[in-house]
């Protein structure tokens, strides 16, 4: 998964160099966000980012900001056009007061896409890694029945072998019909959803998968 560059309070964004696109597409967004004048050169960026993701190659999107400068209005209009593109896409906020588990963002996302699948579809999609995305995502079994439990292992072990389950799913389904995750207020997650995000960052290059996170930063 490649990294792109980030929305900031002021500054152009920072990073790969920004393909060309439909201006059909970039008229699209404008009349429906006239906040984002002068943002031609993210707006352009999110839309090559939805293009490479249908096209195989996986994207991160960094918007960060502070707050007020329309990040979550970027990233719904990014949400529709990639819904245009035949993306599904999910959600996953991180909790800010304090008590949430582990990977909370995470288990919002992956629970809307698991939603509704039948058994068979499930199993396909999860492959071999069932059992531990079953660990964060209970009902799973639910839907598949038994399940082995997984191997014991050290918790460094144990925690890289669900992240490459994670991946290997996400890149299943996203073969299946493109996933776009949105995971919003990174600035509150937990080590462990950082580290998630981190190790699918390097994983997710062959998925038809836009991750686009967004954080809000000081001034």
């Amino acid at each position: 998964m490649t990294r792109s560059s980030s929305l900031d309070s002021g500054n152009s964004a920072r990073g790969e160099t920004k393909r060309p696109v439909s201006s059909a597409g970039e008229r699209r967004i404008r009349a429906a966000q006239g906040s984002f004048v002068g943002r031609d050169r993210e707006i352009s960026q999110g839309l090559a980012a939805v293009e490479d993701a249908v096209a195989g190659l996986g994207k991160l999107l960094l918007v960060a900001g502070e707050p007020g400068i329309g990040k979550t209005r970027f990233a719904d209009e990014l949400a529709e056009r990639a819904r245009e593109q035949g993306f599904r896409v999910v959600w996953g906020r991180c909790w800010e007061a304090g008590g949430a588990p582990a990977y909370w963002p995470w288990v919002q996302s992956l629970r809307s896409l698991i939603r509704g699948l039948s058994a068979d579809e499930l199993a396909a999609q999860m492959g071999a890694g069932a059992a531990d995305m079953a660990q964060l995502l209970p009902e799973i079994r639910e839907v598949l029945g038994e399940l082995p439990d997984p191997p014991t292992l050290d918790p460094e072990a144990a925690r890289f072998r669900f992240f490459d389950s994670v991946a290997a799913y996400l890149t299943r389904a996203s073969a299946v019909r493109p996933v776009m995750l949105v995971l919003d207020d990174l600035q509150a997650a937990d080590a462990p959803s950082l580290l998630l995000l981190q190790f699918l960052t390097g994983a997710l290059g062959d998925g038809c998968v836009l991750v686009l996170v967004e954080r809000i930063t000081n001034s």
